[in-house]
């Protein structure tokens, strides 16, 4: 009880307490009591119970809990975790490219307004860039492409659909073929194409986009000022069509 007293004086007279009870605590041959009576005194000067077992030069008696050994890892590699696995999902056709594609099938009335719709697109677009889907735009391609084989779609289309890579496209053109009525309403074809040829641009706008990077790392500035305007203007008009076409699937 002195030696806590004397301690609060300052940190001289702490330290010196420290000492003094470190030795009187060396005394005791009960090592529990020695431990009991050094966390009490620890709490009593307001120190950590380490210090007075430091001053005491060794660690305090009571039996303390040995440490765990510290596992030695193994050298053989962890094994990858197994990457996700692609989805092997096919890629589906929108809403208005199986609108339009059963428009191009059943031909007549719609053969017609695909002809006059042709005229909103990009210069230079052929017709298959209608699609986004890749065996759509593929098969499409093939028919466009050769007269004749356009010819047998009107005449003999059965002949053509053993082509079809896909399972929905191969649905779809059949589904056209047996329709005993227009697979659609004028205004509901008129509406997936106006869709398409939105898309359409948006899609010819990369191209530009690409060729402009192209003309900038080769250091065309002209070809590179004449694509930044075509780009511009390109994108004005893209905006434009989007307040009238909705771009939904």
């Amino acid at each position: 009880e002195q030696a806590v007293q004397a301690a609060k004086a300052g940190p001289e007279a702490l330290s010196t307490s420290i000492k003094q009870v470190a030795g009187w605590l060396k005394r005791f041959s009960d090592p529990v009591g020695r431990d009991v009576r050094l966390q009490a005194t620890a709490r009593a000067l307001g120190i950590e119970p380490g210090l007075l077992i430091k001053a005491a030069g060794g660690a305090s008696s009571t039996p303390q809990a040995p440490s765990a050994p510290i596992p030695i890892r193994s050298q053989a590699r962890t094994p990858a975790r197994p990457q996700a696995q692609a989805s092997s999902k096919p890629a589906q056709l929108s809403k208005s490219e199986l609108v339009v594609l059963r428009g191009f099938v059943w031909g007549r009335e719609f053969a017609d307004l695909l002809a006059q719709s042709r005229a909103q697109m990009p210069p230079g677009q052929p017709l298959w860039e209608l699609f986004e889907h890749p065996p759509t735009r593929e098969w499409v391609q093939s028919v466009v492409s050769d007269p004749s084989r356009l010819n047998r779609l009107r005449s003999a289309p059965d002949t053509l659909v053993g082509e079809v890579q896909s399972l929905q496209v191969l649905s779809t053109i059949t589904e056209a073929l047996l329709a005993g009525d227009a697979p659609h309403t004028h205004e509901e074809f008129l509406g997936a194409m106006n869709r398409r040829i939105y898309r359409s641009w948006v899609r010819f706008s990369h191209h530009i986009k690409k060729a402009l990077g192209a003309a900038e790392a080769s250091g065309d500035a002209e070809l590179h000022t004449k694509l930044m305007q075509e780009y511009v203007d390109l994108q004005r008009k893209i905006k434009e069509l989007a307040n009238f076409y909705d771009d939904a699937e």
